[in-house]
């Protein structure tokens, strides 16, 4: 869950940081609270990552029980249409692997969705803040678009 600064007061939010709700606040509030602004680049790029690493494993999975619902369709209908005798066990193993990868599918595409909602949201937040994100040579880079001033990296 993202939260702007003007929605709800400081201990709120920090509360909220406790439960693992994500804040993006103005960097003048954040020098104030944490030490310098440069950390709360840095936590930023680190969420950033955090979740384009989340999203990067959910779309293996979805691709992984993909492939395994097309398997079991590819065998299901070669062995109809070449009229081959299977055992049972094998064909419920297939029906099992079928149900189960379907449904592991459906699950992961929803989660691939939401989790691209919560990246491009921290996008967004990077983009009104006048800044880029920039990956060269496994380095994270956040980049001030008006000087083209690094602002903080982090490695990927």
């Amino acid at each position: 869950m993202f939260l702007l600064k003007d929605e709800l007061s400081s201990s709120a939010i920090a509360k909220l940081t406790a439960q693992g709700a994500y804040t993006l606040v103005s960097s003048t509030d954040a020098a104030q609270n944490d030490g310098t602004s440069d950390d709360i680049w840095l936590k930023r790029l680190e969420i950033f990552k955090n979740v384009q690493n989340k999203l990067l494993s959910y779309t293996r999975a979805k691709a992984a029980s993909g492939s395994l619902v097309i398997l079991c369709i590819a065998v299901g209908l070669f062995s109809l249409a070449s009229l081959l005798t299977m055992n049972e066990y094998a064909v419920l193993a297939i029906t099992i692997t079928f149900a189960l990868s379907s449904v592991s599918y459906l699950f992961t595409a929803m989660f691939c969705i939401v989790i691209t909602e919560q990246r491009d949201h921290i996008k967004i937040q990077f983009f009104e803040s006048n800044h880029e994100l920039e990956a060269v040579e496994k380095k994270l880079s956040l980049v001030e678009r008006g000087s083209n001033k690094v602002v903080a990296a982090i490695s990927l």
